[in-house]
């Protein structure tokens, strides 16, 4: 199929009813910034792990042995395992079971558009804004607490 062009993955029953058809490339600053968009790319992506690939005990049972495979057998998956099949991957990505064989980087120039749309109106509703944008208390005040004391003493406090 792919020698004649044709996607095996761009199927009409596989298309968004709300109007995210299509596919859209997704960098991987923004996949470190939304935990949300890594976790949905990796559910969709990834089936399995070979079980010679050592997974950290604590992960073991999100996953189900099969045919010399660990399946992941759960719809959700924590960020610790998701950053695992992440790391492995873009390491070594003959050791997973992929619904595409492609690498990380092939597949981040083509992600289902409602998948990244989903990931970003999850990081939104949340009220999770990601680490560059997000502000501590020294780091830009509104000129009035420049005058106060407790924004002194709330500076400090962080310097120590």
């Amino acid at each position: 199929m792919i020698r004649k062009g044709i996607d095996p993955f761009d199927r009409p029953d596989l298309r968004d009813p709300e109007g995210y058809t299509g596919y859209t490339r997704v960098s991987r600053a923004e996949m470190k910034e939304n935990p949300y968009l890594s976790t949905i790319l990796c559910q969709n992506a990834v089936v399995g792990i070979r079980s010679s690939i050592e997974v950290p005990r604590k992960f073991l049972g999100y996953f189900r042995y099969a045919h010399n495979f660990l399946i992941v057998v759960t719809p959700y998956l924590p960020i610790g395992l998701v950053r695992f099949l992440l790391g492995k991957w873009t390491t070594n990505p003959y050791s997973l079971w992929l619904r595409r064989a492609v690498t990380l980087k092939q597949y981040l120039r083509k992600v289902p558009t409602s998948l990244a749309v989903q990931a970003r109106h999850r990081l939104t509703n949340r009220g999770v804004r990601p680490r560059s944008i997000e502000a501590g208390p020294c780091s830009q005040p509104e000129p009035d607490e420049y005058e106060s004391d407790s924004y002194a003493s709330d500076c400090s406090s962080d310097l120590d």
